[in-house]
């Protein structure tokens, strides 16, 4: 890809896209366009193209450094490292112009790097309190006396939200997205589907769902208690 300046915005938006998604890319090509973007007016049309122009490239290339995988089991770790590359896409689009490379052989990609590698630590660190909460824990399961009473206790649950004598559990959803309800999201998880494809079902993030499904387990800690009860007692 050659640098040139933004002269023709319908012929070079054109020439570009082909690029981005057909060439095989590299480091200097990401490079070039943040480049570009820099050098247009701050949120101008222009720096628009060439940021969303770069996010096609970086999700082409894909040259992801997968800091701290070790620490973390795999179904957790795919969950915060999928919102930190949300994360660190939108801090870059933000932020252009704070992408200095110091030599002219330094990567894109190693700027993003160094980027993702501090907001998989942030995303731990937000979900370190949570990531191990499930909403059957509200009794500690830990202390019944055999996994039939264990099995039990959970299907009593998923009575609970699925008979929503309140309708609590399904009024309540993501922001923006009525399908995302509560109910949805807690009787999916408990039939074990992943968080991953609970946010695919809702048009959802895996990170929002779950950071969503936590703050209303909580929520709804107390009420769930209470419905647990009353179906015992009867």
């Amino acid at each position: 890809m050659k640098v040139k300046t933004f002269t023709d915005s319908t012929s070079w938006h054109y020439k570009s896209t082909i690029q981005v998604s057909h060439q095989t890319l590299n480091d200097q090509t990401l490079k070039e366009i943040a480049l570009l973007a820099q050098r247009q007016a701050i949120n101008s049309e222009e720096r628009a193209y060439f940021l969303i122009e770069l996010v096609k490239g970086i999700r082409i290339y894909a040259k992801y450094s997968h800091f701290h995988k070790e620490r973390f089991s795999d179904s957790f770790y795919r969950l915060i490292y999928e919102e930190a590359i949300a994360r660190t896409t939108s801090f870059i689009c933000l932020n252009i112009d704070s992408y200095n490379p110091s030599k002219e052989e330094d990567k894109f990609m190693n700027w993003f790097n160094f980027l993702l590698d501090k907001e998989v630590l942030r995303c731990h660190h937000e979900f370190d309190s949570y990531h191990n909460y499930q909403f059957i824990c509200i009794d500690n399961l830990s202390t019944y006396s055999s996994e039939q009473s264990k099995i039990r206790q959970v299907n009593l649950i998923y009575q609970c939200i699925q008979r929503d004598i309140t309708d609590k559990y399904k009024q309540a959803y993501i922001i923006d997205n009525p399908q995302g309800t509560f109910q949805k999201i807690a009787l999916a998880h408990l039939d074990g589907i992943s968080w991953s494809d609970i946010g695919e079902e809702i048009n959802s993030s895996a990170y929002n769902t779950y950071a969503f499904y936590r703050r209303h387990c909580i929520k709804f800690k107390q009420l769930l208690r209470k419905e647990l009860e009353n179906m015992q007692m009867q």
